[in-house]
């Protein structure tokens, strides 16, 4: 258990760092990174069964690719909420 709890805060210090970093990107116009961080950020959640974020951040990435960053903003949003 307590290497799950581990593993589990590791993960969310992880993906608060990689979401601030992704709002900073593109609300800077910055879409090569974003992509990156999107992606980055999807992958970690999908390690640990978080699927919803995963799929957030996997129309950032998506959005962030084709440099469509009203599309990008709007995915944002709704990863932050969940």
């Amino acid at each position: 258990v307590d290497g799950v709890n581990d593993i589990l805060a590791a993960f969310w210090r992880s993906s608060d760092e990689l979401s601030a970093d992704l709002s900073r990107c593109v609300a800077s116009g910055e879409c090569t990174q974003a992509a990156r961080t999107a992606h980055a950020l999807k992958g970690s959640a999908a390690n640990v069964g978080a699927i919803l974020l995963s799929k957030a951040a996997r129309d950032v990435e998506a959005h962030s690719k084709t440099g469509d960053l009203v599309a990008a903003r709007d995915a944002l949003e709704r990863l932050v909420k969940i």
